[in-house]
């Protein structure tokens, strides 16, 4: 497959010949490669979608007044 670099997100790289491979597999084999991608999606991890704003917690122990 095509060379993946990970950092905080996922960024795919592709170079010239993994292009042209692909572009071959779709013209050639294209139920094959319409299965390999839907074994990919399934293969994918699944995270919950949050359409929730996203909340920073204070910071704890700061202006801390004793009684």
């Amino acid at each position: 497959m095509a060379n993946l670099k990970e950092t905080s997100l996922v960024i795919r790289k592709e170079n010239l010949y993994d292009k042209i491979r692909k572009n071959l597999l779709i013209l050639i084999f294209q139920k094959d490669y319409q299965m390999i991608q839907k074994l990919e999606k399934l293969i994918r991890p699944k995270r919950p979608k949050t359409n929730q704003a996203i909340i920073i917690p204070k910071e704890i122990g700061k202006d801390i007044k004793k009684i």
